[in-house]
């Protein structure tokens, strides 16, 4: 939900809102399904056969679907596919309605195709986030049937472009960077989250024996995920071989977080 702010003043209100509402007009979809860690298997040798289908509906007079290629007996698996929606010139009210439906399946020859797990988007909420996209973001599908459960995740991009958008054009470095950048996961409420504590010690300091350095004081810093925390100020003449320090970080599993930086500082 998009909260008005009481405080502004009638035009600004007014302009505010317009600023939330679509615009009659032609309107394109792009979905980049990037990859999938930790399907669930459902054949015999626990591995899948994956594809992800991607549907766009508002329940009435707006369906469309596309699928990614099948790739055979992964539970981990890399898609880097595109798919693209034009949804034509569409009126206000159909889009307010519209949502993009991301389901994962087990491709099966012979029978029906099983579903592993979904996650669905309002396409608000798309549009309206920055740069009318969510970019590069991991997601944990569930099944229909047992939302409170994880079986998989998956990486991907979404895009929603209207009258007069223009599509945000990402670097290189903005690529490279996002393996030290913390970020979120989203998966449906209805999961159960187990919190854990994960505590890093820095026991002693070593190689601080320059003269310029034995002047300083330092200190330890240590980042995870979004918390950073740092350690007393020491003195660098003083017993830094018995640094003894220790850093606490709470969490809720699944995260998505590859990195523990630690950094010594000095002023």
């Amino acid at each position: 939900q998009y909260i008005m702010d009481s405080d502004h003043d009638s035009d600004d209100s007014n302009s505010d809102s317009d600023q939330m509402q679509f615009k009659d007009g032609e309107y394109v979809i792009t979905a980049h399904i990037i990859e999938g860690k930790d399907i669930k298997g459902l054949d015999m040798n626990e591995k899948s056969d994956p594809f992800v289908s991607v549907v766009v509906s508002n329940g009435s007079n707006v369906r469309q679907k596309q699928d990614t290629s099948t790739k055979e007996c992964r539970n981990n698996v890399v898609w880097d596919e595109v798919l693209c929606f034009e949804l034509g010139h569409r009126q206000r009210g159909e889009l307010e309605q519209c949502r993009i439906s991301i389901m994962c399946f087990d491709a099966d020859k012979l029978s029906r195709n099983d579903l592993i797990g979904s996650y669905a988007f309002d396409l608000s909420f798309i549009y309206f986030g920055t740069n009318h996209e969510v970019w590069r973001q991991w997601i944990a599908i569930s099944d229909p049937n047992m939302m409170d459960s994880i079986h998989g995740y998956l990486k991907l991009s979404l895009c929603v472009l209207g009258p007069g958008d223009e599509q945000c054009v990402h670097s290189k470095q903005e690529i490279a960077d996002e393996h030290y950048t913390p970020f979120k996961l989203f998966l449906n409420p209805l999961v159960d989250r187990v919190p854990y504590l994960l505590t890093v010690n820095v026991f002693k300091l070593l190689q601080l024996d320059s003269e310029h350095d034995r002047h300083k004081r330092v200190y330890v810093e240590v980042e995870y995920a979004d918390i950073s925390l740092k350690s007393p100020v020491r003195e660098s003449g003083a017993d830094l071989e018995n640094f003894q320090c220790s850093f606490e970080f709470p969490f809720y599993a699944p995260i998505f977080v590859r990195f523990i930086k630690v950094t010594l500082w000095s002023d």
